[in-house]
């Protein structure tokens, strides 16, 4: 693309519509607010609440034609994510009708997959297209338009060809923004969950609040005149603490100002895409980046010894609501459900009833579980944690480590990245220069490797990092068991036998799920053997 920039810049808006308590997290007069405010530029709305919108519009003299606020298909920009949106944001780019679009996401919607959508190239995908094919999925009229459309995108490159991503802004409200960090509401409409419907529904307020304010270019600090000298700070410093390059505006009654928001430039990739807790960690100097923003903590936890598995999970337990990621473990899920949509259609459905109640999914996040987790992590030593995140090594497992993040009550794992020094040499080009170069660099040891603990950790007042990291140090293995592991680390084993040694001399890892399929870790055998 050359000359001038005839894409069409869009301004992503999040924060929460409503949690039942105050209309001060409202972002729909956010979004009215800026249109009242003025752009010279034809803007259009994406929204879930056209008529919320143009009420708030009329309200305050803003002209807006019939067709400059458009429903969101499905009601949810992330439902949407790869149909819907991206149909409706080509069509208005296509369309040369505005030189503006404002999308405002839902709640539950993760500003930075929405901006990963604007702003990725695409190829089309001949192979999906075959699978979906062979395995006869069957589609409504509906979808089967929305996913032409997306071919045709793809085909063109993608929507990065037609719009830029211009801003990414948040509203929170600055009496509640620290509070918010302990809550045990669901995003949406604020209401508690229901643990007998919407089972799909996983994300939680704080959830929503983090990503939103991890990615923001712009954070908007709403209601800030009612807040006192203390809180306002504190809402700095834990904003401060999770997004550095943030710009925090304090304001009253969402007044937010078009000339701040609309064709700013606030958004540039390698930044954007650069969260703040990943800086932390990935800093040069390998430190531990130790912060302190109006009394909110921030440090990254490192040390280069394994955790002992049982210790480690039963701490987790005992502090959280400790859920558990896989997609190997997912693949087992769906085969059971498939199992059992086949048995209750042969008659078994009292069976199948009996077996789902013995029996549930380790993510499972209800409003019960929540508020008894809550309860729980307020009494120890993680009360004021308001965030972690980052990658740990457990002594059960050698070749890949777990991914650890918390938000609220709620600690989650999943498997994370294979460990560097187990990467075959000619997959390390998937690996970026930046990240080889801190791996060779600052972390990588002659004998394990890169395997170590590095989790960014944000603390609230009161946080007390000494007893935080003395807790965490309680879960590592000790001197001699240490020895124990080096004794069969080194040891020329597969993976698997490896693992299945370490299993054996440290117990709890039947505690978490499988992180890495069978075949991956056959295959890491197989490259032993070819070294060997």
């Amino acid at each position: 693309m050359s000359g001038v920039d005839k894409r069409v810049p869009i301004t992503i808006v999040s924060g929460f519509k409503s949690n039942g308590k105050s209309e001060a997290r409202l972002i729909s007069p956010q979004v009215a607010n800026i249109l009242k405010s003025g752009s010279d530029l034809k803007t259009v709305v994406l929204t879930q609440d056209v008529q919320k919108i143009k009420d708030l519009a009329d309200a305050n003299a803003v002209q807006l034609a019939e067709d400059d606020c458009i429903q969101l298909k499905d009601g949810c920009v992330c439902c949407s994510l790869r149909s819907e949106l991206m149909g409706q944001v080509y069509d208005l780019a296509k369309s040369e009708k505005y030189g503006y679009i404002i999308v405002e996401a839902s709640d539950a919607a993760d500003p930075e997959e929405l901006a990963e959508t604007f702003s990725a190239e695409m190829e089309d995908d001949e192979e999906d297209d075959e699978e979906a094919d062979e395995e006869g999925l069957e589609i409504d009229e509906h979808d089967r338009i929305a996913s032409e459309k997306v071919k045709q995108i793809m085909k063109e490159g993608g929507l990065n060809k037609f719009v830029k991503v211009d801003s990414a802004v948040t509203i929170v409200n600055a009496e509640t923004v620290l509070s918010d960090f302990h809550s045990t509401e669901f995003v949406g409409d604020g209401s508690k969950k229901d643990d007998e419907e919407d089972e799909e529904e996983e994300s939680t307020l704080t959830d929503a609040l983090i990503a939103q304010i991890e990615f923001a270019d712009a954070i908007y600090l709403n209601n800030a005149s009612k807040a006192s000298a203390e809180v306002k700070q504190q809402a700095h410093g834990v904003i401060k603490a999770l997004n550095k390059r943030a710009k925090v505006i304090e304001i009253d009654n969402s007044a937010i100002e078009a000339k701040d928001v609309i064709n700013a430039g606030l958004f540039t990739p390698v930044e954007s895409f650069n969260p703040e807790w990943l800086r932390a960690v990935k800093n040069s100097a390998g430190g531990d980046s130790y912060a302190n923003n109006n009394g909110i903590e921030s440090f990254v936890y490192r040390r280069r010894v394994p955790f002992h598995p049982a210790r480690l999970a039963k701490l987790f337990k005992e502090s959280f609501h400790f859920i558990q990621q896989s997609e190997a473990q997912d693949d087992e899920w769906e085969d059971q459900e498939e199992d059992a949509e086949e048995d209750e259609g042969k008659g078994k459905g009292k069976a199948v009833a009996e077996a789902e109640e013995e029996e549930a999914p380790l993510d499972e996040i209800t409003t019960e579980n929540l508020v008894d987790a809550s309860s729980r992590k307020q009494k120890g030593v993680f009360a004021s944690l308001l965030r972690a995140k980052g990658s740990f090594w457990i002594a059960s497992r050698v070749a890949v480590g777990g991914a650890l993040q918390s938000s609220g009550p709620v600690l989650s794992v999943a498997s994370g990245e294979m460990w560097y020094s187990k990467i075959p040499e000619e997959d390390l080009a998937q690996v970026t220069p930046d990240e080889q170069k801190y791996v060779r660099e600052v972390v990588f040891d002659g004998k394990f490797g890169d395997r170590r603990q590095e989790i960014f950790i944000v603390g609230g007042p009161n946080f007390n990092r000494k007893e935080i990291e003395q807790t965490l140090d309680a879960a590592l293995l000790t001197d001699d068991e240490f020895k124990t592991y080096t004794s069969i680390f080194d040891k020329e084993l597969g993976v698997l036998e490896k693992d299945e040694e370490l299993a054996k001399a440290f117990e709890g890892d039947s505690e978490f799920v499988q992180w890495a399929d069978d075949l991956i870790m056959a295959l890491l055998d197989e490259e032993e053997e070819d070294d060997n």
